[in-house]
């Protein structure tokens, strides 16, 4: 499930990453050489707020969270 370019694609993948650890997660980035991309990811975790196009806006994201609960 890897498109750089898809707000959702992105977004499910995050709803993933709380499972696994911030390094390990940018160790399996490195198996498709797009470590800059998922740091870019991470950082709209810590802050909260649309970084890019390639994520939802944050409460989008919060509820397409909730919907996966």
């Amino acid at each position: 499930m890897i498109d750089l370019y898809s707000p959702i694609f992105n977004s499910y993948a995050l709803a993933l990453a709380p499972r696994l650890r911030s390094k390990k997660f940018l160790k399996y980035a490195g198996y498709y050489n797009i470590e800059a991309h998922v740091r870019t990811l991470l950082e709209y975790l810590d802050k909260k707020e649309n970084n890019s196009d390639f994520v939802l806006p944050w409460k989008e994201y919060q509820e397409l969270l909730e919907s996966l609960v």
